[in-house]
């Protein structure tokens, strides 16, 4: 997944200045936004001279070598919030901050080059970003353990080192994490099997706000227990870890899973995850992961 930039920390001995903290309620709005507005709330920033003088004094402060505000220039380029989106821009920004350590930087960079996003694709890099960040990232920690689980990058699959890794991260508060580890409850993969556990997780992952720039990169599968196959999703606008999170539990929900059967709560939960633009409800043959 990606991850939005890093919080502005305030200086030794020094309060945080005016760009700083409306960076930081900047970082709010987006985490706390629908993705299925991100066309119209962009018209409504391009519109506000406040905004466009915001993004000048953070483009003047990442010219000047500010990593952190770098990153988030980085972040702004893919999201398109307030300019059109340009993921060329976005990934060659992450690799400046990642360069100077920032971790939210090297997971972003490490999706660019999982994704093949506007840089040639390179899981193996991927990786290596994934893990250098991963101790301070839990969004990176997420998509080392996802390529643990699936294998990618020439590793071999380790379901309970991802486990692991999910529950971390989990723990860190990371949305995909949770619903990762509660479809891996359910499906008793890598974990003993414990479906009721499984909603407990899901039920935590929907209460974490999603960014409008937070979407799964192509380790989002799509897991169908009849065939016990998985299929590559690819990219799905507006996919995110409380969406999918959503989807499960009606899935749970209508199959009596961990939960009391109910269709009208099953029903209930797949028209919220629709309004998150996961997908039809009717066409989705599996858990979400």
């Amino acid at each position: 997944a990606w991850v939005g930039g890093p919080q502005l920390e305030q200086g030794e001995g020094e309060k945080q200045d005016t760009i700083e903290r409306l960076a930081s309620l900047l970082m709010s709005f987006m985490l706390h936004h629908g993705a299925e507005d991100a066309a119209t709330e962009r018209q409504i920033l391009l519109e506000r001279e406040a905004w466009t003088k915001l993004i000048a004094v953070v483009e003047a402060r990442a010219a000047k070598g500010d990593a952190r505000l770098t990153t988030l220039l980085g972040v702004l380029h893919r999201a398109g919030m307030g300019m059109e989106p340009d993921d060329a821009a976005a990934c060659k920004l992450f690799k400046t901050a990642a360069d100077k350590g920032i971790p939210e930087a090297m997971c972003n960079l490490g999706v660019c080059y999982e994704r093949g996003t506007a840089i040639k694709q390179d899981e193996k890099k991927a990786l290596e970003y994934y893990k250098k960040a991963a101790d301070k990232c839990p969004t990176a920690k997420t998509n080392y353990a996802a390529m643990l689980q699936h294998g990618k990058a020439g590793l071999q699959p380790d379901l309970e080192r991802a486990a692991k890794l999910y529950r971390e991260a989990a723990q860190e508060g990371d949305g995909a994490a949770m619903n990762n580890l509660g479809v891996m409850y359910v499906l008793g993969k890598g974990v003993p099997q414990d479906a009721v556990e499984g909603v407990r997780w899901l039920r935590r992952a929907v209460e974490v706000p999603s960014g409008i720039f937070v979407l799964n990169p192509k380790h989002t599968l799509d897991y169908d227990e009849e065939e016990g196959a998985q299929r590559d999703l690819g990219d799905v606008p507006g996919r995110n870890s409380a969406a999918a999170a959503l989807y499960n539990l009606g899935l749970l929900y209508e199959s009596g899973l961990g939960v009391s059967p109910s269709a009208q709560a099953a029903a209930r939960w797949f028209a919220l995850a629709a309004e998150k633009a996961v997908r039809d409800s009717g066409n989705a043959p599996g858990l979400l992961i």
